[in-house]
Formats: structure tokens, C-alpha cells, sequence
């Protein structure tokens, strides 16, 4: 399926009350209800209950994928532009949050069954690097030295959290210096203590 552009939210005050409402629908053949949706970047994620109207039909729920580009200001007048997957053919986003997952009832879909499998597992992992991921006041010991553009190459730092900065940031214990290491978590080190000096553990 393509994108669709609009030039409204039809009413609704956000991206996500929008996808909640374009979403849930209903017809002779069946009714569809947003149960829940989270948004993540750029990306909506939801879990749908599909009720049938033949009898005997089960009720089903699956997850649905929605990339969005949100530009209120956007010159030609398209404000939100969209396009939506099911979990059945596989989208390529696996950031599904669990509370989404949860909901959802079996299947039989190869595709979906999979997508959920990797969704699960990035969460594991996420995780995993947040446990891992050095807190404010932690002092550490990179594996392998890493070079700054200053041309300082430094391996040991204290974890600092600096006023309105939502990242840490790392001073060096060897220049006094300042210094952000992206993608920390994915990084060998070892903890060397806390401010008190005490071992981490």
C-alpha cells in the first residue's frame, strides 16, 4: 500500500487520536476498534480487535504498523502523510511496544508470527543495554581506547548528568574533560565504582 496525504487531522488534536479514529471502523461485514496504540518516533503502533458479523466468527487481534511524517507548516497543505501495515506482511519497524504485543491473539500468519518473535527479542534487548548502561555518578573503563576529535585518546570517565540534558554526558578521569560516547551500552567496559569509590556491583 501507498502513502496517503491529508490536509487535516479532521478534528483531532494529534497524529495518534487521528490514526485512532482512521482506524477503528465498522461495516455489515465487521468492526474494527483500536484497543490500544503507542507511538515511538515517527512510527504508530496498535493493537486492533476485529469483531465479524457472521456468527460463530472469532474475535481476532492483531498489530498494526504505521510510519507518519507529522508537518504542521508543511507548504503545499499536506500536514500529515502516512502509510499503514499489518503484521502480517512483516513490517520492517520492530520496536513494538509489550503492552501492544500482549494483546494480540494467535496466529498462523508466518510473517506475523515472526515479526513478533523479532519484536519481542529487540525488547529483551533494550533490556538488557538499559541494565547495562552506565547511571549518573558510575565511573568506568573502556576496553579500547576512543578517540576524540580533540585528539584525545581516553578510556576511564565518571557518568555525569548535566542541568537540561537528557543524556549523560562522560568527564574523562584523565584530562578533566567532557565527552558524549554514543551508543555506550554497545560498548565493552567495566565499572570502576561509584563517587564514593566504592566497586560497582
Amino acid at each position: 500500500m501507498g502513502w496517503t496525504s491529508t490536509q487535516s487531522l479532521s478534528g483531532h488534536e494529534t497524529p495518534k487520536a487521528y490514526f485512532d479514529a482512521e482506524f477503528s471502523w465498522a461495516n455489515a461485514e465487521a468492526r474494527n476498534t483500536v484497543l490500544l496504540s503507542i507511538i515511538k518516533g515517527r512510527v504508530y503502533y496498535a493493537a486492533i480487535e476485529r469483531l465479524k458479523t457472521e456468527p460463530g466468527a472469532e474475535r481476532t487481534v492483531f498489530a498494526l504498523v504505521c510510519l507518519f511524517r507529522h508537518t504542521p507548516r508543511a507548504r503545499d497543505g499536506y500536514i500529515l502523510t502516512y502509510k499503514e501495515v499489518d503484521e502480517t506482511v512483516g513490517p520492517c519497524e520492530r520496536q513494538c511496544p509489550a503492552a501492544i504485543l500482549d494483546l494480540l491473539t494467535p496466529t498462523e500468519y508466518a510473517y506475523a508470527l515472526q515479526w513478533r518473535s523479532e519484536c519481542r527479542a529487540n525488547l529483551d534487548k533494550s533490556k538488557v543495554e538499559r541494565k547495562l548502561r552506565p547511571k549518573a555518578g558510575d565511573r568506568i573503563e573502556l576496553a579500547a581506547a576512543q578517540l576524540f576529535t580533540d585528539g584525545a585518546e581516553l578510556t576511564r570517565f565518571k557518568a555525569v548528568q548535566l542541568p537540561r540534558r537528557r543524556n549523560l554526558v562522560y568527564q574523562s578521569l584523565e584530562n578533566g574533560r567532557f565527552y558524549r560516547i554514543p551508543g555506550i551500552s554497545g560498548r565493552e567496559f567495566r565499572h570502576l565504582g561509584d563517587d564514593d569509590g566504592r566497586p560497582a556491583t
